[in-house]
This record gives C-alpha cells, structure tokens and sequence, in this order.
C-alpha cells in the first residue's frame, strides 16, 4: 500500500478524503477537512420516489456547503420496501421517474 501511495504521491494525483456519515454528529472542522461525504441513507420507495427530506444529515446540506462550497456530496439509497430496487430498475419508465427523483432531491437540498 505504501508504495501505491508513494506513487501517486510521485505522480502528482489530488488526494481525497471521504467520510460516511450516519447518525452521529458532523462539525464545520470535519467539513473543511473532506473532499467527500456519503451520507446514509434515502429509502427509495416502489413508486420511483426518494425520502430523505427528514434525514438530519440531509437537512445539513446547505450548512455544510456554506462549511466548505467544494465538498462533493453523495446519500446511499436503501430500499423502503423489499422490492423498491427491482421494481424501480425493471423499465425505462421507472428508471425516469427515480432519476427525476434524484434531480428533485439535489434541487431541494442545493
């Protein structure tokens, strides 16, 4: 691993820092220090839509933009029922409608 990072070190390659975030806190400190965050979790529902309105971590966004405007934000999605993701990904119409979804999201959240 050392000589891995030796080597990008060597190659000049930008270095990342991701985090995950659950449900613990999150700080401006934090924010400043990281590249990226993953933010757990939307639940994808059976009709193509995405609820994580009411997620803590995602009612930060705008906050921790203002902490650090290059941050690159993502949030994992979970199934709200079973067979969201097999439901959502079996026609072109469902795969719209959550990609809609997640342009409404990133919209909603800046």
């Amino acid at each position: 691993m050392e000589k891995v990072i030796e080597k990008n070190l060597e190659k000049n390659v930008e270095q990342r820092l991701l985090a995950y975030l659950g449900s613990g806190d999150f700080t401006e400190e934090e924010a400043k220090r990281l590249t990226h965050i993953n933010i757990a979790f939307g639940r994808l529902r059976m009709d193509g839509t995405i609820d994580a309105a009411d997620h803590p971590k995602v009612k930060m966004v705008e906050q921790i933009h203002k902490w650090n405007p290059a941050i690159k934000i993502l949030i994992s999605l979970v199934p709200d029922e079973p067979d969201a993701f097999t439901i959502c990904c079996a026609t072109e119409k469902m795969r719209e409608k959550v990609g809609a979804s997640c342009i409404l999201l990133v919209q909603e959240t800046g």
